[in-house]
């Protein structure tokens, strides 16, 4: 992103427009004082003339703030999330998110951290739209991959669950699902819906093994 791009990153058009007008009319009130200071002229009937300009700048670079804020507090709510997902803290990282959407911000790492908080919440969709919006060199760390990981197995595990669950009796199909339920179990990234297809899964599997005893298969949760 250019100095540009990160300075307006976030604001609306016309707080966009507010700004540069607001730093165009500061700069020619700085060039008209120099003129009268060099004519030897009062700069007192211009002082009053650059409280227009500054409240124009002044108003976007608290919202800048503002947005600034709320991109570093993703980062707190989404750990909170990861190791409490309570409906509060839920709702508190899905407030977050759509905030930081409505100003479109662009800058890469918060972009990183949106797509994240969609997995937590159980969107994997808008977790995959929201990576594929950024550049691939803004893809290439280990923590998309991991993502990008996450979205693939979770989104195959839910859907071998509802395989077997239309053919149980199936061999193929139920050890596929626990290949499928293995690899889950070794993500970097859960959410509460991965977490809980891992358990339906194993229970599938143990039901599965008790009609079928002799199929070589691994279950990962201890079964009540």
């Amino acid at each position: 992103m250019s100095f540009f791009e990160k300075i307006t990153d976030g604001l609306h058009s016309y707080e966009v427009i507010i700004m540069i007008l607001g730093s165009l009319m500061f700069i020619a009130l700085i060039i008209m004082m120099i003129i009268y200071a060099a004519q030897k002229r009062t700069l007192k009937p211009l002082f009053m003339f650059f409280v227009v300009p500054l409240l124009m700048l002044v108003w976007p670079s608290v919202q800048k703030i503002k947005i600034d804020g709320k991109g570093a507090e993703i980062v707190k709510q989404l750990d909170e999330v990861e190791n409490n997902p309570t409906t509060e803290n839920k709702e508190e990282l899905e407030g977050l998110v759509n905030d930081l959407e409505n100003r479109d911000v662009k800058d890469p790492g918060t972009r990183k951290r949106i797509a994240k908080a969609y997995f937590l919440l159980g969107n994997n969709k808008a977790a995959e739209q929201t990576i594929n919006t950024l550049a691939p060199k803004d893809t290439a760390d280990t923590g998309i991959s991991d993502l990008r990981k996450s979205i693939v197995v979770s989104n195959h595990l839910q859907e071998q669950i509802q395989v077997v669950k239309q053919n149980p009796a199936d061999s193929n199909k139920v050890k596929e699902l626990n290949r499928i339920q293995q690899e889950a179990t070794t993500l970097e990234v859960l959410n509460p819906e991965v977490t809980n297809n891992i358990k339906v899964a194993n229970e599938q599997i143990i039901n599965y093994k008790r009609i079928n005893p002799q199929v070589k298969m691994t279950t990962n949760l201890n079964h009540h």
